[in-house]
């Protein structure tokens, strides 16, 4: 029997365990108006006098970044109306069915509480009956528009 007390001991004290993994710091919590509903980050501080000019710009160009639309064209802040947006207009979760590409912006989108559908003659139309407007960019849409809407 000692040889076999002497393979115990040959191995050793027994592998330590892989290192506990660190824990993601919690991130840290933004007030509502000040995320951006799209991709859920912090939105540009507004300005001394209260102006939102980059706040609205960094939500119009999530909803180009996530809708697979070209980003809108670099504006100046005395450019900035309602005509002022890209032509073509953006819609959220446009690419997200079909060829594959809008994965994980689908899932991005999931992540912050979207919800992707493609719009109703029914969704088209308001409570009071005019045109409705996207929550997030206030475009106007038509029936069998891809969008995403808050959950």
């Amino acid at each position: 029997m000692p040889s076999s007390r002497r393979s115990f001991f040959a191995h050793g004290p027994p592998a330590p365990g892989p290192a506990p993994q660190a824990q993601p710091t919690p991130r840290r919590q933004i007030a509502e108006e000040d995320e951006c509903p799209v991709c859920g980050n912090e939105l540009p501080t507004k300005g001394s006098d209260g102006d939102e000019t980059a706040r609205t710009q960094h939500v119009e160009e999530c909803i180009a970044l996530h809708s697979g639309s070209p980003p809108p064209p670099a504006t100046t802040p005395a450019d900035l109306s309602s005509t002022s947006l890209p032509s073509q207009r953006t819609r959220g979760m446009s690419s997200a069915a079909g060829n594959g590409e809008g994965s994980s912006n689908r899932m991005s989108m999931m992540a912050r509480g979207m919800v992707p559908y493609v719009a109703t003659e029914k969704d088209c139309v308001d409570e009071e009956g005019n045109e409705a407007e996207c929550v997030i960019c206030f475009e106007e849409f038509e029936a069998g528009d891809r969008m995403a809407s808050p959950a």
